[in-house]
């Protein structure tokens, strides 16, 4: 899985956020988010990080991950609409799409006087690129999919045994993952920390070692446009 899809719940199992990722570092909500919206962050406030919920779903490419994404917030609702509890301010995939109210004007207030990044974004809303990307979406069978399926799920959630269920799991999936990703770190410091690799951290980098990062580097990239374009 080269992407994931992670939501974040109340201490109570009320899920509040839904975003996407490739790293743990995102899903992590220990972590200070500058980032994050202003009513994302006043939930994180109010209860605390460490006790905040959370889990994880793993996806095959970054288009899977935007699709995800866009479902989960259609079913569970966003809170600006009156349609659910989440915090999230856009309808989730690329681009702040379908903003409400509240967040139209917290943008307008924001961005007023920015006249580079309007013409930045003006030219980016006249590419091909983003054309192609609105009629994939308009014809992405996920979003029908989400729709009939957001009345189930609401009706699932309003029942509190299965919420004490969803809870109890949730609690303990968050813990595993925390292990296993402080695990993991750990791990990697101890590597880290050894002579060996703060000898070859030190070394200086040959002409053959900066090649190989070049074309890493390109590598990288050239995959990330195929992810996105697929």
């Amino acid at each position: 899985m080269s992407h994931y899809v992670y939501v974040w719940y109340k201490p109570d199992g009320t899920p509040f956020y839904v975003g996407i990722g490739k790293t743990a570092i995102r899903w992590n909500p220990n972590r200070p988010w500058s980032q994050r919206n202003r009513f994302c962050r006043a939930v994180l406030n109010k209860y605390g990080r460490k006790n905040i919920l959370f889990s994880v779903f793993g996806v095959a490419s970054l288009y899977s991950a935007y699709r995800y994404e866009r479902a989960l917030i259609n079913r569970l609702g966003r809170a600006d609409l009156g349609l659910g509890p989440l915090t999230n301010i856009t309808a989730g995939g690329e681009g702040s799409t379908e903003l409400g109210d509240s967040a139209r004007k917290v943008l307008r207030d924001k961005w007023a006087n920015n006249t580079a990044r309007k013409e930045r974004l003006s030219t980016q809303s006249r590419s091909k690129e983003n054309k192609e990307r609105a009629v994939r979406r308009a014809a992405d069978p996920n979003d029908a999919f989400a729709k009939r399926g957001a009345l189930t799920c609401r009706l699932i959630n309003s029942d509190a045994v299965l919420t004490k269920r969803r809870v109890d799991a949730l609690r303990l999936s968050s813990v595993a993952i925390s292990k296993g990703v402080i695990a993991s770190m750990e791990a990697r410091l101890k590597t880290m920390q050894t002579p060996a690799v703060q000898a070859k951290l030190r070394a200086p980098k040959t002409k053959e070692h900066k090649e190989k990062l070049s074309a890493a580097k390109k590598e990288y990239w050239a995959k990330k446009k195929v992810d996105i374009s697929s």
